[in-house]
């Protein structure tokens, strides 16, 4: 999972793709972790309660300036590489077929992947 998340500068070169991986995976963590915690952040100012369950019916309003914007463009892309190295999604007939997976789990991760996606497209359709 981790290779999706941060891949290899240098696919040809295991020499160089170690040196720039040493150089920048610190930084490129931390910026993921970041832009996870503006996430969660800007879902508890709009109403989330964390460490409780919240009920279906609470509705949660989120403004997102375009730096916010930005974050959650990134950690839902992180989440959703992470949902399709977990479901074995590498193209989108792969995401068709894990979508009638019998399997209630795999259904479930496939309706969010594909939820996830359409979150990402309604954002990205906003900053138009």
């Amino acid at each position: 999972m981790l290779l999706r998340l941060l891949p290899d500068a240098y696919r040809n070169d295991e020499g160089e793709a170690g040196e720039f991986r040493r150089l920048t995976e610190r930084s490129l963590t931390s910026a993921k972790v970041e832009n996870a915690e503006a996430l969660i952040g800007s879902l508890v100012d709009g109403g989330l309660e964390t460490g409780s369950h919240t009920d279906r019916e609470t509705q949660i309003e989120v403004e997102l300036d375009p730096g916010a914007v930005q974050a959650w463009l990134r950690s839902l892309t992180d989440i959703r590489l992470s949902l399709a190295v977990r479901l074995g999604i590498e193209t989108d007939e792969d995401a068709m077929i894990i979508g009638q997976s019998e399997d209630e789990a795999t259904a479930a991760m496939s309706e969010i992947f594909d939820w996830l996606g359409y979150v990402q497209e309604s954002l990205v359709s906003a900053l138009d």
